[in-house]
């Protein structure tokens, strides 16, 4: 049973061949989260296959019949980032990052701040000034607070005092060195890394990725992002293994 026309916007985040000549998009929307859409004739169609790449901003206009896969009416190319597609390397990161919002995107879920954490991501990837390294730890940093993951940050967990130096994942919080003797497993962190999570964390969408920060900061943002997202979502996302694979 035909149920009706949808208009939305979206991203490509994964792709996948299907059928003779058509391929199945996994796509990012403000209003429907994550979804399936069929692009029939895609790779026959050099329109087509231009609006089926990943990464590419679309204007959406799909239908949808009984079942979880909508198939596209048409679309409308709103941003490309022709960038990206001479840069292995911002590929390979980028990749990284949207293997991670397929996984803990869902259909029926407002995906609004998602949608716009990803798009600002995508798009400083192809502007080129920021460090890529730093774009996927502070995207990944941030994603906590769209999960609902936020760790405390201004006082220790344990007893209140406002002197932090390390990370419990224990109490999911920041806590003081008297504390941090008792758990044996938090992660030491400098002022400045203290500093930056919390600017990640709790500035405005629009400001977070406009600091700079030293590389054993980054280290040691990429370390704590690492175990947490571990701890949270149970299972391993490690952006230096990732990378290993791809890069030389």
């Amino acid at each position: 049973m035909f149920l009706g026309i949808v208009k939305t916007k979206g991203i490509v985040i994964n792709q996948a061949n299907s059928k003779e000549a058509d391929k199945v998009l996994t796509i990012l929307t403000p209003d429907l989260g994550k979804i399936a859409v069929v692009v029939k004739g895609a790779r026959k169609s050099s329109s087509k296959l231009a609006m089926s790449e990943l990464f590419v901003f679309l204007d959406l206009v799909l239908y949808k019949n009984t079942g979880d896969i909508y198939v596209l009416n048409s679309a409308q190319i709103i941003e490309m980032f022709y960038n990206l597609r001479i840069d292995v390397e911002k590929i390979y990161y980028l990749t990284y990052i949207c293997k991670l919002v397929c996984d803990i995107g869902t259909e029926n879920q407002n995906s609004f701040e998602l949608m716009q954490l990803l798009l600002n991501t995508i798009y400083l990837y192809s502007e080129g000034k920021k460090n890529n390294m730093f774009l996927a730890v502070v995207f990944q940093i941030r994603l906590l607070r769209i999960l609902g993951f936020n760790p405390k940050l201004n006082k220790c967990a344990c007893c209140g005092n406002e002197e932090l130096v390390s990370f419990s994942i224990k109490y999911n919080s920041l806590i003081c060195a008297q504390c941090s003797k008792q758990d044996t497993g938090s992660i030491s962190f400098s002022k400045s890394t203290i500093n930056a999570l919390k600017y990640i964390l709790l500035s405005d969408s629009k400001k977070i990725f406009s600091f700079n920060i030293s590389d054993s900061v980054l280290s040691e943002l990429k370390l704590f992002i690492k175990i947490y997202l571990y701890e949270k979502l149970e299972k391993e996302y490690d952006i230096d293994r990732y990378l290993k694979n791809y890069l030389i």
